[in-house]
């Protein structure tokens, strides 16, 4: 018997509510989500909450002391709703309550929250390390936005001369046409870059002196100078391309401790390229260096590498869906979107909690320009508006499906793929013991042992046909789903 828990339907339904409260609530305290979109801060003698919240989730950190890379992937993640006066999260240990002024207060402690600017917590964490070593400098893109990670391993100590770290500067300003503050300008609202007028930068861009200038700081020992000139080559921009004289100059900066050299390295090696044999076990290594320094793309292609790995066991799994985790944390667009996915794929019975979860993930990451969220969206509202206008198929026992052979033995269950491509969770209702986890493709069916009732997870219903014996099944849900095959 299929037993159908919560198809994609609840998904759709609540993408059109778009993650925004109801009407009743809204009038009772005349305040919009939108309004409280920012973030927030709130102390007091023994900790600091940070609190953001987003235009579909909500981040919450806590730190004892400094903000530390430890404690910043602690952070916690889902959706949130406004209840009356009340700020929700799907995590009941966390609520804020509006005061009548207005006031934002955090749970029982009564934590004041005051609003501050995206870049905060980044700028507590760079102060932090350069208490520690008075040659640290963040390194800020032009664009202002401050990443929590560190640009260099810990005990590895950055010596430079104020020649070379100048030298750096100019060759960053005829790249970007921008002005280089490098973190050493006067006052918090002063530390990043400044971006100048359309007319002014294209007057400062100059490819050739950025890396003359590049070049210089690099013979004087400025590694960032190192990992550009790197990049130069491996793009080809305005110098030959040469991906070979890029990997040596990546691995001479990742040698030294340069993060982001790191997990330029780990990619390389771990893909190949052109004179590069590749290398993945290398290439991993790198990536947990960067990984383990707060960079969130080492973060997601080192969970990637772990979770299309077939002999990857579920201890490797955890520590896959860890480190996506902590890349979303750090925004990274594609690890929201594997966020959906795995909640779709998780163990636990669906509930409200996950479907809200769930779909925030995926708007999140479309919001953020992911790609293949953007794309996922799509279909599913194209689907959407088929089905208003289709009667859902009837694939019950009564009408069986011709796609895959008949199996006699009723102890084994054959899960098929028809159409296309499948990725499906297998799990043992007796013991919740998990039979198997991965895709199934096309002309490739899949034959497991079984004792008893089954529970299937699955992201793409309308091509599942399900053999027991001499019965066939499809789900009636298209999409993601779960069912029980008693």
């Amino acid at each position: 018997m299929l037993k159908r828990h919560c198809p994609i339907f609840c998904l759709l339904s609540f993408l059109s509510l778009s993650l925004v409260i109801g009407e009743e609530s809204k009038e009772e305290i005349a305040i919009s989500r939108e309004d409280l979109v920012g973030h927030y801060i709130g102390s007091n003698e023994d900790r600091m909450v940070s609190i953001e919240l987003g235009q579909f989730i909500y981040k919450f950190f806590s730190f004892e002391d400094f903000v530390t890379i430890e404690s910043y992937d602690k952070g916690k993640m889902g959706h949130w709703n406004i209840n009356g006066k009340t700020i929700e999260f799907d995590d009941p240990e966390h609520v804020l309550n509006i005061q009548d002024d207005g006031t934002i207060l955090y749970g029982e402690e009564g934590l004041v929250l005051r609003p501050v600017g995206p870049n905060f917590l980044g700028i507590m964490f760079h102060f932090n390390a350069s208490i520690k070593n008075d040659q640290h400098a963040a390194h800020y893109v032009s664009d202002g936005l401050i990443n929590i990670q560190k640009d260099f391993s810990e005990g590895v100590e950055q010596t430079f001369t104020d020649e070379a770290l100048h030298l750096h500067n100019l060759g960053y300003m005829y790249q970007t046409g921008t002005k280089y503050r490098g973190g050493r300008g006067e006052g918090i609202t002063d530390m990043t870059d400044q971006i100048l007028n359309d007319e002014i930068r294209e007057g400062l861009i100059d490819f050739e002196k950025a890396y003359e200038y590049y070049s210089k700081a690099a013979e004087k020992g400025y590694v960032p100078s190192i990992f550009n000139i790197a990049v130069y080559h491996k793009e080809g921009t305005h110098v030959e391309k040469d991906i070979i004289k890029a990997v040596e100059l990546f691995r001479k900066a990742a040698d030294m401790g340069h993060t982001l050299s790191e997990e330029a390295l780990g990619n390389l090696l771990y893909a190949g390229a052109d004179g590069v044999p590749t290398n993945e076990e290398e290439g991993k290594k790198y990536w947990r260096l960067a990984a383990a320094k707060g960079n969130r793309d080492a973060q997601f292609n080192l969970a990637h590498s772990i979770l299309i790995d077939s002999e990857s066991s579920d201890e490797q799994w955890n520590e896959a869906c860890n480190l996506i985790w902590r890349s979303a944390l750090r925004d990274h667009p594609r690890a929201f979107y594997s966020l959906y996915s795995l909640a779709l794929q998780g163990d636990e019975e669906w509930d409200e909690s996950i479907t809200y979860n769930a779909t925030a993930f995926l708007l999140n990451s479309a919001n953020l320009g992911d790609s293949l969220a953007i794309d996922h969206l799509r279909k599913l509202r194209h689907r959407g508006k088929d089905e208003e206008n289709a009667v859902t198929p009837d694939f019950s026992n009564e009408e069986r499906v011709d796609s895959a052979p008949a199996v006699a033995d009723s102890n084994s269950i054959t899960l098929s793929a028809n159409g296309g491509s499948i990725y499906v969770v297998v799990t043992q209702k007796n013991d919740g013991a998990r039979i198997y986890r991965g895709a199934i493709e096309v002309d490739s069916p899949l034959t497991l042992d079984k004792s008893g009732p089954v529970e299937i997870m699955f992201t793409r219903g309308e091509h599942l046909v399900i053999e027991s014996g001499d019965e066939r099944f499809r789900p009636s849900a298209s999409g993601p789903a779960k069912i029980t095959f008693e």
